[in-house]
């Protein structure tokens, strides 16, 4: 299952564009998926807390860490 929804908090990048997630599930989790409500409400709390972190941060992470 793909899934590709909007930030749920709205945040903007540079362009003040709202950011799209993009996520895969697979196995068992995808099967009850049968809207992107759904999806997003299974796969934002695993995480959020990671991108708020992330997010936070005073530049963004490299590629290699």
């Amino acid at each position: 299952m793909a899934l590709r929804f909007p930030d749920p908090r709205e945040r903007q990048d540079r362009a003040g564009r709202v950011i799209p997630h993009e996520f895969v599930v697979f196995g068992p989790e995808a099967d009850g998926i049968n809207s992107v409500e759904e999806g997003r409400q299974l796969v934002w709390p695993l995480v959020a807390d990671e991108f708020k972190r992330v997010w936070e941060l005073p530049e963004p992470p490299s590629a290699d860490a």
